[in-house]
Order: structure tokens, then C-alpha cells, then sequence
């Protein structure tokens, strides 16, 4: 009876551990990160774009370091 109400005990906490860690892992894949949001505005833009009379693309926003250095320089003034 002890023994039975003991293994009951270590599958709760195993189902415990068990959910807690998918929540971790599966939270972790859906971070959304400002670079990922900006390169994935860079892409569509690119993509939708008209190609020039040379093949390249006209007004390609710049790479994310390029912007992120752009930004700060104009918050720090």
C-alpha cells in the first residue's frame, strides 16, 4: 500500500518534468527576435522590388548591422 501510493507520487512528478520541459523547449523556438523581424522585412522588400536596367534591385534597405548602427547614431545626438 506505502509502495503503491509512492509510485504514484514519482509518476506525477514525472509527468511534471516532463510538461515543464517541453515548455521550455517549445517557448524557445518561437522567440521573436528584432533582427529576425528586419531581415524578414528586408526579404520581402527585396523580393518585391523591380529589378533595375543593370539586374540589381533598386533601394535594398541595408543589412541589420548597417541599420542598427544608423539607429543608434540618430539616439545618441
Amino acid at each position: 500500500m506505502y509502495w503503491q501510493r509512492f509510485e504514484g507520487s514519482r509518476l506525477i512528478i514525472k509527468r511534471r518534468l516532463v510538461a515543464i520541459s517541453a515548455l521550455l523547449l517549445l517557448g524557445s523556438c518561437g522567440v521573436v527576435t528584432e533582427r529576425g523581424v528586419y531581415e524578414g522585412i528586408r526579404a520581402n522588400q527585396k523580393a518585391q522590388s523591380p529589378v533595375g536596367a543593370e539586374g540589381a534591385t533598386t533601394k535594398q534597405m541595408p543589412e541589420y548591422d548597417q541599420y542598427k548602427k544608423d539607429r543608434e547614431g540618430v539616439t545618441n545626438r
